[in-house]
């Protein structure tokens, strides 16, 4: 099973005083082998 990663530009992160409005925030879910070798983790780094 593969690894899901989604990258976005939440509003409620840049409303709240963060300078820089070009902010990201990262969201990663591991399941199967991704979750349990830390060998494929470095895949996502």
């Amino acid at each position: 099973m593969w690894p899901y990663r989604s990258t976005a530009a939440h509003s409620c992160v840049t409303a709240r005083g963060v300078k820089n409005r070009n902010t990201r925030t990262r969201t990663v879910e591991l399941r199967g082998r991704f979750k349990d070798e830390a060998a494929l983790q470095l895949y996502l780094q």
